[in-house]
């Protein structure tokens, strides 16, 4: 095994290049003295080639970040970002056994071998217990900020460790001695022992909060209710449903078409609208305008978004299969389905037209399904609208981000556009295939 020093190699990083700066840096060296206490530390920068990395660098147990988490995807981007800018922050990682064992920087480990790209290791050396060692892995980790469930990890190892030594005595002493929030921590353990198969949902589950946690610990209620009642098979269904047909790339895909179509369209607006502002300066100076153009914004989609449209089919799998009750709704009436407090949703009757699932959509949403309904079923009996019903209906569902939604404005605008002669469809399936079509 050869560790080389950045300063021999020729590898160290400028000062352009730093990623936590010079000041963060010592700070975080003098946070490890001070776990040490009269120990003596040493810190140094080293390089290793990729040949190097495979065979002699592994990931410290100690180490609290999920790495599993990190899709191929985010991987790839990593890898990408380091290849155009190098490696901003090295790895912090000691040795045992003669090997580098990382503290922190598992996914930029990952991220530089699968680009075939040096590693930079912040090497730590003195001579430290295992409860030192995880500390200071918690210190680097809290450092760079740490997600909900990262920290449940943490936290539950934590409690696992003094329940172990005979020193723990409630959930209140230790969130009071390390000044926590109580509900904070309760939360976050039950996140931690949540099934594997709601966590592997998600395509980097350290990007779900705290807030949709709590709507997964709802799921996992309804989940061990059904056990309780006898009918695990609708559990085992419900996660065969999550493992095999939520696709995570498909999702990201659509959702990019989507932000692409967005794009475009705020292109040609504020292309427009530039070009208006040249020909106008144009006429004022007497000149002959110019062509003008403007920015392409590129299409985004953050994990928050990926993450809500997983829920949503989290909540569908969870209808489908019959794991919370059914409101009413059929082809010949829907009702009761918003409380009292709204009384022309749940006074209306619905003798056609559309239907959609109107389970878990939310009061607005189900409010809107039945008005979106009403408009239908009083056009003429050829399905017809008039443009106002189609402008009015568009501007609610601008409104809204749901696929009952977008099937909904479809249909409306094709019966609209095109004059069909045909009846509209009266339920969801036969609406995907008229979309289809």
């Amino acid at each position: 095994m050869t560790a080389h020093n950045t300063a021999q190699s020729g590898t160290r990083r400028g000062p352009r290049t730093q990623g936590r700066s010079d000041n963060s840096r010592h700070q975080m060296e003098g946070e490890i003295r001070n776990i040490a206490g009269k120990r003596k530390v040493r810190f140094r920068d080293i390089t290793l080639s990729p040949d190097e990395v495979k065979v002699n660098v592994s990931i410290s147990k100690y180490n609290p970040r999920i790495l599993t988490s990190v899709n191929d995807r985010h991987v790839f981007q990593l890898s990408e970002n380091i290849k155009r800018n190098g490696q901003l922050m090295p790895v912090w990682a000691y040795m045992s056994e003669g090997k580098y064992l990382i503290l922190d920087g598992s996914r930029r480990k990952r991220a530089t071998t699968d680009a075939n790209l040096p590693l930079n290791i912040k090497l730590i050396e003195g001579d430290f217990t295992e409860k030192d060692l995880r500390r200071i892995a918690h210190a680097l980790a809290m450092s760079e900020g740490m997600s909900f469930i990262e920290l449940a990890a943490i936290w539950y190892k934590e409690i696992e460790d003094l329940k172990a030594e005979g020193k723990f005595e409630s959930i209140s002493e230790y969130c009071k001695e390390r000044k926590l929030s109580k509900g904070v921590v309760s939360e976050a353990l039950r996140a931690h022992v949540l099934p594997e198969s709601l966590k592997n949902a998600f395509p980097r589950i350290t990007t779900v909060g705290r807030a949709r946690f709590v709507e997964l610990f709802k799921v996992a209620d309804l989940m061990q209710k059904a056990i309780d009642n006898g009918e695990i098979y609708k559990v085992r269904k419900f996660e065969d449903n999550l493992l095999t047909e939520i696709d995570i790339e498909e999702i990201i895909y659509e959702l990019e078409s989507k932000e692409r179509e967005k794009c475009r369209a705020d292109y040609q607006k504020r292309l427009i609208k530039a070009q208006r502002a040249e020909n106008a300066l144009a006429k004022q100076e007497n000149r002959e305008p110019i062509a003008v153009d403007v920015e392409h914004r590129a299409p985004e989609v953050n994990d928050n978004v990926v993450n809500t449209e997983v829920m949503r089919l989290i909540h569908h799998f969870l209808v489908k299969n019959d794991l919370v009750p059914h409101k009413k709704a059929s082809n010949d009436a829907v009702s009761t389905i918003v409380d009292s407090s709204e009384p022309r949703a749940t006074s209306t009757k619905i003798k056609g037209g559309v239907r959609v699932d109107l389970v878990n959509l939310g009061k607005q949403k189900e409010k809107f399904a039945v008005e979106v309904n009403e408009a239908i079923v009083n056009a003429n009996t050829k399905g017809r609208l008039t443009y106002a019903q189609v402008d009015e209906a568009a501007s609610k569902l601008k409104e809204l981000d749901s696929s009952e939604a977008q099937m909904l404005m479809s249909i409306i605008n094709s019966l609209a556009t095109k004059k069909s002669s045909k009846n509209p469809p009266d339920n969801v399936s036969e609406l995907q295939l008229e979309q289809a079509s």
